[in-house]
């Protein structure tokens, strides 16, 4: 066999490999989505049974859905979330593009060990601050708040935040405010003007990951939130539809609440995706 044969060879069954490789990776990735969309559609006692057949089923209960907004307070939750996830991510970029630009491009005593801190405390498990926070929020009476809990989604997102966009920033020429300064503008109006616009893709990055973060956060608004009135989605779901000690668990509503509240974040990636991987890798840059 010649050498060009055996690379043919060679090269037809790399294709082959990594297009078996890519299709089992994208079963892996969406068949349990489609687990969950089916679990959700289906009568509440196909779900429990031994046989495979309900994962194509021939009856849709899509009256599932209208049931988790009309007969459950899920409107509520949806609520809550919206806008702790909403303010945590706009008072997060506001914060984290000044702290991010102060530590790229100003040179001021404390600067580098500040840096150092923010990274030690983005590197640190966030589960070690939930009861010092627990405890500092009933002394001052905002547990129970939803101002609360966008205090505490501020404290362990902020962090990846400021890193990020200092990275990001980094990646600018320095040039764009020398000139800027040169033509009479001060640091603020030329980081404000100049520098800001250009860094939306760290921008939409940061707010991503902030929004999805608050978003999906449990462990502390599980254990900091007890009115139903105030509970995020997470913690609604988990206390509304699932009941361990009674094995009372309505799974039919876990799975439709989980669709849900997926459809949100969906969509905000797809209208940013290409902004969302700028931001990632422009992040990365080392000074």
């Amino acid at each position: 066999m010649s050498i060009k044969n055996r690379w043919k060879i060679r090269n037809i069954l790399g294709k082959t490999g990594s297009r078996v490789l890519l299709f089992i990776s994208l079963f892996l990735l969406l068949f349990p989505i489609y687990w969950i969309f089916i679990a959700s559609v289906i009568p509440p006692n196909k779900l429990i049974s031994t046989e495979l057949s309900w994962l194509i089923p021939r009856q849709f209960a899509f009256d599932n859905y209208a049931h988790l907004f009309i007969k459950t307070p899920y409107t509520t939750y949806m609520t809550n979330s919206i806008i702790i996830a909403i303010s945590t991510t706009g008072v997060c970029l506001v914060v984290s593009s000044f702290a991010g630009y102060s530590l790229a491009r100003l040179r001021y005593k404390g600067r580098k060990l500040f840096g150092r801190l923010i990274l030690c405390t983005y590197i640190l498990p966030s589960v070690i601050i939930l009861i010092p926070i627990f405890r500092i929020m009933v002394s001052i009476g905002i547990n129970n708040t939803r101002f609360g809990l966008i205090l505490t989604h501020m404290s362990f997102a902020m962090p990846f935040c400021i890193w990020m966009l200092r990275g990001y920033f980094i990646s600018l020429p320095p040039s764009l405010e020398e000139a800027a300064l040169i033509d009479g503008a001060t640091i603020t109006s030329a980081f404000l003007k100049v520098i800001l616009p250009l860094a939306l893709p760290g921008l939409v990055a940061a707010a991503v990951y902030t929004f999805v973060l608050s978003w999906n956060e449990f462990l502390f608004a599980f254990t900091y939130i007890d009115k139903d009135s105030m509970r995020t989605i997470p913690v609604g779901v988990v206390s509304r539809f699932v009941h361990v000690v009674m094995n009372a668990n309505d799974w039919t509503m876990v799975m439709v609440s989980s669709i849900t509240a997926s459809i949100p974040v969906y969509i905000l990636f797809c209208f940013i995706q290409k902004h969302l991987v700028q931001g990632l890798a422009a992040g990365a840059v080392k000074e």
